[in-house]
């Protein structure tokens, strides 16, 4: 399945890099560092296997496109990746496909990226143990609207996580507010519909660029 420039359509391109690697493709682990091949441990099924072995893979080309040598991506305590020196990412996978956006712009105190099948929609009631009334009332109109609202709190999630170092629960991120620029104005959060999925980036600011797009 064939993806677009990612970071053109999310309008970040020179920002933000964003790379898609899929199952379809030879994935290799012998392209990975040694120090990433030693986080999967010997009890992980070969898909969990391989859905790591493609985000850090995906994570190793969006690197590359600022045409530095790479470094390994590790993982921390709450098992979010930890990234080389300079650099801020995230990454997330789906099915048989993952996804990494990586950044050294230093106006960006954290960025999260999620994906979700466009076509797995949520009923009301799974999506009340995360949104907000707000929020709910266009989940009744369109149960699409709880997967899109799951994907934009998880980016904001990881986001926040880079940014503050503390862990923002689903239930407490209003999209709405968030789409309509009525929440914080260091945090912006966008997603397209590529293929079959929907993905969601947030950027979170410096304080000092708290007014940027």
């Amino acid at each position: 399945m064939r993806y677009g420039n990612i970071s053109e359509q999310f309008g970040v391109t020179g920002k933000i890099n964003i790379s898609v690697k899929e199952d379809s493709e030879t994935i290799m682990e012998s392209l990975l560092h040694a120090e990433e091949l030693a986080l999967i441990p010997p009890t992980w099924s070969e898909k969990r296997k391989k859905t790591f072995v493609m985000g850090r893979l995906a994570a190793k080309q969006a690197m590359e496109s600022y045409g530095t040598t790479t470094y390994p991506v590790l993982r921390g305590s709450m098992n979010e990746p930890l990234w080389p020196d300079t650099f801020k990412g995230s990454i997330a996978h789906k099915d048989n496909i993952a996804i990494a956006a990586v950044t050294k712009d230093p106006s960006y105190a954290g960025i999260g990226i999620d994906i979700e099948d466009a076509h797995s929609f949520l009923d009301t009631t799974h999506a009340r143990l995360f949104c907000v009334d707000e929020e709910l009332t266009y989940v009744e109109e369109n149960s699409f609207n709880a997967t899109l609202f799951f994907s934009i709190k998880e980016s904001v999630v990881k986001a926040n996580y880079m940014a503050y170092g503390k862990r923002t629960e689903m239930i407490n991120v209003n999209c709405c507010k968030l789409l309509e620029n009525r929440s914080c104005p260091k945090v912006k959060v966008k997603y397209i519909l590529e293929n079959r999925y929907i993905i969601s980036l947030c950027m979170i600011y410096q304080e000092k660029n708290k007014n940027n797009e």
